[in-house]
């Protein structure tokens, strides 16, 4: 089984872990420290690469939130998240130029094979995300979980 973990925070769901060697997972996170930490693990089947995926390839700002795990590629409307009881978790901190790229370019960067399954979870970036993987979606179509 072959699969993307776009936004690999923490690193794999334990439940992908099961699968043992048979998996085969390269992970996306932006945060390269973060991607440092979990390939400290040293697990052979499972890849962490510090690589924003986007929409389009090229330029991108990321949001750094007090919460890093609230970190992303859209601003947090504090507006709406004023309301909520964790509204401090999403206030800005800072922000990054980075380079982003899509799925298929990151696929033939680093030479992944076709997914199996892709997994996606980017704090409210999604869409941008499939819009980029379209051309493979529609080719291959793998599993896609979004969270």
């Amino acid at each position: 089984m072959v699969m993307a973990d776009i936004g690999a925070r923490f690193g794999i769901d334990p439940r992908w872990t099961e699968l043992g060697e048979s998996l085969r997972a390269w992970c996306f996170e932006a945060d390269k420290q973060e991607c440092e930490r979990l390939n400290a693990f040293g697990l052979k089947h499972v890849t962490f690469i510090p690589q924003a995926i986007a929409g389009h390839t090229g330029k991108a700002t990321l949001y750094h939130t007090r919460y890093p795990e609230s970190t992303g590629l859209y601003q947090t409307n504090q507006r709406f998240f004023n309301r909520l009881l964790n509204r401090d978790n999403a206030e800005l901190v800072n922000t990054e130029e980075i380079n982003v790229v899509t799925l298929e370019d990151a696929m033939k960067t680093h030479g992944i094979p076709e997914n199996d399954f892709i997994k996606i979870d980017v704090e409210g970036f999604e869409a941008a995300v499939l819009e980029g993987a379209y051309p493979l979606l529609e080719k291959h179509r793998p599993i896609v979980q979004l969270e």
